[in-house]
Formats: structure tokens, sequence, C-alpha cells
């Protein structure tokens, strides 16, 4: 019966990748080896239309998932958490910080619903709130030496397990931040305009922290990318290092939360080998599924987007290890990052609905832990997150009070138009449908083909373990994001909506290959667990490489005539003059896009313009000319009006001409 599971297994397993064979493209002779049709079962897929394949995909998608959740090793039982007791003095003075810091939010709420400004005073007194928050939540809880009879499964830390994560963050860094000035090469509107911003905040211009800035978000969104320029000296580099720093945040949040997740009592066979450990290789995993994709790398290089997906992440481990350890102080940090979330970037409103279904599900199967008589975090312990959220988000809500179309602005995005077709594209975008944002422009499926299919293992495993508390948090995870970021928005699949899926991606695929792990283990002992090891090794080295091909092939090419013209900009000659020729749909120096990226040397862009009709007689001495490709048909006309120059022409990393700039002596 084992060799007969062991094969199933397989079968389920090659399903859910077949099915992904289907899904990648209609043409079928472009994604298998042209002999497998020769085989009777598939030869008739050849005249099969998309549809219909897509439809097959999904029945084969749903049966691998079935099968596999049905025959790896159910999920362990989640542990118990130490009880934790609180004094009569800790409780008064824990409970007197908590009510200044809520009375001090809400004078905040009232200075900023009826006065624009921002004085020094403001941001002290908050900051004088967020402390008393933390230090409430520290005196509220006051842990008990743990009883003799506890199991001491309940002192059992995955978290031991940091010099791996270490390691894995160290390569995690190299890759997000090698050539980051170049990669990716295109530079979008939207993110010109949250760097000039930042810009503005680094230069002195903008001091206030709650007012709104560009797009409708609190200026204190803006801030990483400050500080990003002021360390790394580059308006472009510094914010981009904004994006890296949210990266590799999400991937600590990532793997602090999978330790709470995934912590288990390690368990050994007579002869001493570890049949289970204590989560902390599933909590490694995570962090590589998460990390490893193309996706995630560029949306860590980007600032802006990244940074809700971080704080939120922070925000879940947080509340996680608050409700197990009867930890107030935890809770109190994880309302203080769920309210910065929700100032940020759209994707954030997701967490605090992840977070209360998260609430709900511990409502249900661990009723205990809210009980003051059975040691539980109690009332006082929810009032603590709550206090968090009230406290971080006090002075932005009384500026949204005075201005309620600042805060109808965040939610405009949502429509219930054509939802159940969003609803498809938005759970299939992980394995089929590309992005409909201009922030990637990447043609492919959110993960890549060779780890999509994990993901559908995973599911299955949550699916059929539904009785585990670990699989309604990912499941509600996973399908409130898909059902907030995708179905519920005007365009679908809209990726920097997406983006909190990946780390509940990430953490089921992790889950998925766990189960995977004890199954072999189960069937055939450390030989064939070992044996599958050697197989996830080489299959997350492909995907590694094969994710970094694409999306380096992807990003070095495309970009828009701005982009080219103020990365022009950064590497002319402190002498030169820059010129740019305008008009026919040209873009002139004010667009954002040029204004960023020269802006190191040329702030305020001030140079001139010059246009095909009415060329001036004359120009300055080491003037630069900068012409598109398609202008190259006045190279005779400037070379009779300026003489003596030299043309030079830049290329892609194709060889098309991207930029053709004139150079005058």
């Amino acid at each position: 019966m084992k060799f007969l599971r062991f094969i199933i297994l397989l079968l389920a397993i090659l399903t859910a990748y077949f099915a992904q064979i289907l899904f990648q493209s209609p043409n079928l002779l472009q994604t298998a080896p042209v002999w497998l049709f020769d085989l009777a079962p598939f030869r008739s897929l050849l005249f099969w239309s998309p549809d219909n394949l897509q439809r097959l995909a999904l029945l084969l998608a749903a049966a691998g998932a079935v099968l596999y959740g049905l025959l790896v090793q159910p999920l362990p039982a989640n542990l118990e958490r130490r009880v934790g007791l609180v004094g009569a003095r800790s409780a008064r003075i824990g409970g007197t910080l908590l009510l200044l810091a809520v009375a001090i939010g809400a004078g905040l709420l009232l200075f900023t619903r009826n006065s624009p400004g921002e004085p020094l005073s403001l941001h002290l007194f908050w900051a004088i709130s967020l402390l008393s928050v933390l230090l409430g939540g520290w005196w509220l809880t006051s842990v008990a030496p743990p009883a003799a009879s506890e199991p001491a499964s309940n002192f059992i830390q995955p978290e031991r397990g940091w010099p791996y994560f270490l390691l894995i963050l160290g390569v995690a860094a190299l890759l997000y931040s090698w050539q980051l000035n170049l990669l990716p090469i295109r530079v979008d509107a939207e993110i010109a305009n949250h760097g000039l911003q930042a810009m503005r905040i680094l230069s002195g211009e903008e001091s206030r922290i709650f007012a709104p800035g560009w797009a409708n978000l609190p200026l204190l969104a803006y801030y990483p990318a400050a500080l990003g320029m002021l360390v790394s000296g580059d308006w472009l580099v510094g914010a981009r290092l904004a994006g890296v720093f949210a990266g590799l945040l999400t991937l600590l949040g990532v793997w602090l939360l999978a330790c709470e997740l995934f912590r288990r009592s390690p368990i050994s066979d007579a002869y001493g080998f570890l049949l289970q450990d204590n989560g902390r290789h599933a909590a490694l995993l995570a962090v590589v599924f998460t990390g490893i994709g193309y996706t995630f790398v560029h949306f860590s290089r980007l600032p802006h987007f990244m940074e809700p997906v971080a704080w939120g992440t922070l925000s879940l481990w947080a509340l996680a290890r608050g409700l197990r350890a009867n930890d107030r102080l935890a809770l109190g940090l994880s309302g203080l990052l769920l309210g910065m979330t929700l100032l940020l970037y759209e994707s954030g409103l997701i967490f605090p609905i992840v977070a209360l279904m998260w609430l709900l599900g511990y409502l249900w199967a661990r009723s205990h832990w809210f009980r003051p008589a059975d040691g539980g975090v109690s009332w006082a312990g929810i009032a603590v997150w709550l206090a968090g959220i009230f406290v971080f988000l006090a002075p932005t809500l009384g500026f949204w009070l005075r201005q309620p179309a600042l805060l109808a602005g965040r939610i405009e995005t949502i429509s219930f138009f054509n939802f159940w077709e969003n609803v498809r594209r938005t759970a299939l975008t992980f394995n089929v449908f590309g992005d409909t944002s201009a922030f990637f422009g990447f043609g492919g499926a959110m993960l890549d083909p060779l780890v999509a299919p994990l993901l559908i293992l995973g599911v299955g495993v949550i699916l059929l373990n539904l009785d585990r508390l670990l699989s309604w948090q990912l499941l509600a995870w996973l399908v409130g994001v898909i059902l907030l970021g995708g179905a519920l928005m005007v365009e679908a699949p809209f990726w920097p909506r997406l983006l909190p899926a990946l780390p509940a991606i990430g953490l089921i695929i992790a889950l998925a290959v766990d189960r995977w792990r004890a199954t072999l283990l189960t069937i055939g002992g450390p030989w064939l667990k070992h044996l599958g090891t050697v197989a996830l090794a080489g299959l997350l080295l492909l995907a590694g490489v094969e994710s970094w091909v694409q999306y380096y092939e992807a990003n070095t090419v495309g970009a828009e005539p701005a982009t080219y013209v103020g990365r022009a900009l950064r590497v002319l000659a402190a002498e030169e003059v820059p010129f740019l020729v305008v008009g026919d749909g040209r873009p002139a120096w004010n667009e954002p896009v040029i204004e960023y990226l020269g802006a190191t040397r040329y702030r305020p862009l001030l140079q001139g313009e010059l246009q095909i009709d009415d060329l001036p007689t004359t120009l300055p001495p080491h003037s630069v000319i900068l012409l598109f490709p398609e202008d190259q048909v006045l190279a005779t006309t400037l070379q009779i009006r300026y003489p003596g120059g030299i043309y030079r022409v830049q290329r892609d990393r194709l060889g098309n001409p991207t930029l053709v700039i004139y150079e005058l002596p």
C-alpha cells in the first residue's frame, strides 16, 4: 500500500504540472515536446480550442489538488501557548498608559480635524501616544513561570533557524539590489511622482507627516524613499532602496509569521531520527518561495508597492504571537503596524480584513485564548490591539474628516462590475493571466511555471485540512486578497494590489512541500526523504535561475522615450547643456519621469526645447541635442545648422536604437 500511495502521489503532482502546461499556452506544441502528442491520450488535444483547454486544465488542477491533499500526511495539531497572568499593579499601570494613548490620539484627531497645520508638538505627542500603547501592552503582560506539568513543546523555538534565515536574506539583498540603477530600465510616471514627492521632503520643502501628498497618500508614505535618497545620494537608486528594504522586511515578516504558524512538537523515532522538526524548515522554505519569483523581485526594486505588504505581514505575525503567548505588547505592536499599513498604498486595505478573519478563526478554534480564567488575552488584549490601530491613524483621520473626499478617493477603485469574471481572472493570474497594470509589463503569469503547480497542491492541502487553524488562516488570507485585491477592482488582475498574496502563497507552498517531505519519510524512510530533498533543491535552483532570466530579459528593454531622455541626463557632463526636440507627441522637459531622473543635476529643468520647424540660429558651446530614433531624418539639417557636432546612438540590449544624441563642441 505504501508503494501504491507513493505512485498515486507522484501522479497527483504530475497532474498539477500538466495542468500548468495547458494553462501556459493554448498552443501545446510551444510548451511540450512533440513526442508527447504521439501518444494516443494527448493527440486529440491538438484540436481543442483554447477555452476548452483551459477548462480541462482547471479540472486537472482540481483533481491533482484533491489527490495530493488526501494522500499527504495530515497537518499536525497546533501547539497551545504558555499561560500568562496579569498582576494587579501591572494592570493598573498598563490600563492608565492605554487610556493616556487613546486620549492623546483623540486630541490629535480633533486638532487635525480643525487645523491644517502640523506643529512639532503634534508630532511629539503622536510619538508619545505610540510609545504609551507599547508600554501599556508591556505592563499588561506579566508572564508567570511555566507550571511543571506544562509540556516541553511549549518552549520550542523554530526561530533558532535564524542563521540560515540571515543567509537567505543576504542572498536576497544581493539579488534585489544588483544593478539597481539600471534594472528595471523603465521608470513609470507614478513612480516618478512618488520620487518627486520624496525629493521635496528631502529638500526641506515639505516637513509634514499626516497631510495628504501625491496620489492622496499621507506624506508619511514618502519618507522611506526620502531616507533612501539621503543615504545613497541618488534620487533613482535611493527611491528603489526603499523598495529593497520593504522586500527584505517582507521576508522577515514571512519568516517570523511562519515560525508562529508552523510551530510544533518535534518527533523522533526509537533510533533518534527526527521524524518531524519544530517547524523551522517549513519557515525557511516559506521565505525562499516568497522571495524567489520574478514578481517579488520586480516590485522589491520599486518604492511604494511592497511597503504595505511588509508592515501588514509583520502585523499579522505580531497578532498571531500576541494571541498565542498572551503577549499584549505584541498585540499593541500589531495594532500600530496595521495602522501604518492602512496609510500606505491601497493594497494595505486588505490586511485589516485578513486580520479580522483570523480573529474569527481564533474565536472558533481557540476560544479559551480569550478567556481571562484560562489565562487568555481577554478584552484588555483586544483593547490594546484596537488602541494601536486608532492611535496610529488618529492624526490622519482628522485630515480625512476635514476633507472627506480624501478618504473617498482611497476606496473609489472598488467596483462590483463584472464581479465573477474578475474573480476568475484574479484566481487564475497565479497560473495564467498577466498583469493589467503598466508597472511590470510582463506577459506571463504571476508565478513562475515551475512554482505555480506547487500552489495548486498547497491549496489541496489546506482544503482537505480545514479542521486546522493554520488552513483557515492561509485560506482566508488568499481568498481575501483575491476578492479585495482583484475581484472588486475595475481592472483585474492588477498586480500591485495583489502583492499581499505573495507571502500567503509562500506559506501555502511551504506547507505543501513540508507535507510532501513528511509523507516520503512515512512511505520510504530517510532515504526517500533525502531523495525528495535533492529534488526540491534542484527545483529551487532551476526556478530561481529561470525567474531571474525571464525578469532580466523583460526589464532591460521596452522603456518609454521619457525614460531614455531622463537616463541620458544622468550621465551628461557638468558643462554640457541639454536641448530636447519636442512636439508631435514627443515628451517635454516637464514630464515627471524626465524631471525625476534628471533632478540629480538639473532641478528644476529649465533647459531649452527645440521645435523642428523653428530651430534657433546658434546654440551655446557644449550643447547636446537629444533626439528620438524616428528623428534621425533631422541629421542633415542639424549638421548644416550646427556644424562640427558628433552623433552618438544609444541602443538597448537587443541593439535597437533608443536615443540619438548630437553633441556640439
